[in-house]
């Protein structure tokens, strides 16, 4: 789900808790990108595009948010004992948003 930053304090008439809250998004090919002439990356780099037109299409998660932004892909392989290597992407999306209650 992720975590988190330390709050950051403000506000002239009362407290506002700034937060930058970082979430993994992993990403896995269907086993059928490869069978369709593609390979795991090209399949992983759209997914990857899908998600960064998604962010930029609304930033502010309707009023949610303050700004969504992303951090390139990381691509890497699942080894799974047993099984075949799975070519698997990380997509980290900073979410700042602002509250006047931390606890709520």
């Amino acid at each position: 789900m992720g975590d988190p930053t330390g709050a950051d304090l403000g506000g002239s008439d009362g407290a506002i808790y700034y937060y930058d809250w970082a979430i993994d998004l992993e990403i896995t090919p269907p086993i059928a990108a490869g069978l369709q002439g593609g390979t795991a990356d090209d399949a992983i780099d759209a997914m990857g595009g899908a998600i960064g037109l998604g962010i930029r299409a609304d930033r502010q998660l309707g009023g949610l948010a303050e700004w969504l932004d992303a951090r390139p892909i990381t691509i890497d392989d699942r080894v799974t004992p047993g099984a075949p290597t799975i070519r698997t992407g990380t997509v980290t999306v900073i979410v700042s948003f602002s509250t006047t209650d931390p606890l709520n």
